[in-house]
C-alpha cells in the first residue's frame, strides 16, 4: 500500500472568518482511498463539541468517502446541543385521568436565522425536540387498603419538523421506572443520530402521577 498525501481545501465565509478544511487520504492498492481528519482537526472538533455541550458525541474520524467539513460538523454539534437542551427542560403535565398522566418537557424556543437571499433574512423561533412521557397505572384494593400500583411508563422523543427534515432520529430507546411511595422515578435513554455522528442521551426525574398511599 502506498501513501499519498492529499490536501483538499474548502474555503467558506462563516462566522466572520475563513474556514479551511483538509484531510489525509491513504490510497489503497485497489484504488480506493481512506479519508482521515488530522490530529489537529480532531482536537478542534472535540473542542467544538465541548463548546456546544455535547462532549460525549461520537463521530467518524476516517472513512472511505470524504468526511464532513469542520463547518458542517460544527453545525451538527450546535444542533445536538440545542436538541439536548430542549429535551432536558422541566416536565409539565399536559393531560391526566384517574389512572394516567402525560408529561411533556416545556418548550424552550430558540431563535434561528433563515436566509432566503443576502437581502432577505428572517428570524424565527423553533423548539428542537420534545420529550413526552405517557404514564398509566392500575392500583388494586385489598382488605380496604390500596396496594402498590402496577405502572407502565413510556418515553418518546419528538423532533421539530426542521430537525426531522434534516434527518435527525433516535435509536436504542429504553425506559425505566421505580416507585417510592406516591412518587415515580422515570429514566429515558436513547441514541440521537445525525448522518455519521451520534451521542447517548439520558434523562431522569421524579414525577407525581397521583397514586393513592398504599401499604
Amino acid at each position: 500500500m502506498k501513501k499519498v498525501k492529499v490536501f483538499i481545501a474548502m474555503i467558506a465565509v462563516a462566522l466572520g472568518g475563513l474556514i479551511i478544511w483538509s484531510c489525509t487520504q491513504d490510497e489503497m492498492e485497489n484504488g480506493q482511498g481512506t479519508y482521515r481528519y488530522s490530529a489537529e482537526e480532531i482536537a478542534t472538533l472535540r473542542a467544538m463539541a465541548e463548546k456546544y455541550g455535547v462532549p460525549e458525541v461520537v463521530f467518524e474520524t476516517e472513512s472511505g468517502i470524504p468526511l464532513p467539513t469542520l463547518e458542517e460538523m460544527e453545525e451538527t454539534f450546535k444542533n445536538f446541543g440545542l436538541i439536548k437542551a430542549s429535551l432536558t427542560a422541566q416536565l409539565e403535565v399536559i393531560d391526566s385521568t384517574s389512572h394516567s398522566m402525560v408529561f411533556k418537557t416545556k418548550k424552550i424556543p430558540f431563535k434561528r436565522l433563515s436566509s432566503i437571499s443576502e437581502s432577505m433574512k428572517t428570524e424565527r423561533e423553533i423548539t428542537y425536540g420534545t420529550l413526552i412521557w405517557n404514564i398509566s397505572w392500575q392500583q388494586s384494593v385489598y382488605n380496604g387498603s390500596y396496594q402498590c400500583p402496577v405502572v407502565s411508563a413510556t418515553g418518546t422523543i419528538e423532533f421539530s419538523p426542521e430537525m426531522q427534515r434534516l434527518g435527525y432520529f433516535t435509536s436504542n430507546n429504553r425506559n425505566f421506572c421505580s416507585i417510592r411511595g406516591t412518587e415515580l422515578y422515570i429514566t429515558f435513554e436513547c441514541q440521537i443520530n445525525y448522518s455519521r455522528s451520534h451521542f447517548n442521551f439520558a434523562y431522569s426525574d421524579w414525577v407525581h402521577p397521583g397514586f393513592r398511599p398504599y401499604r
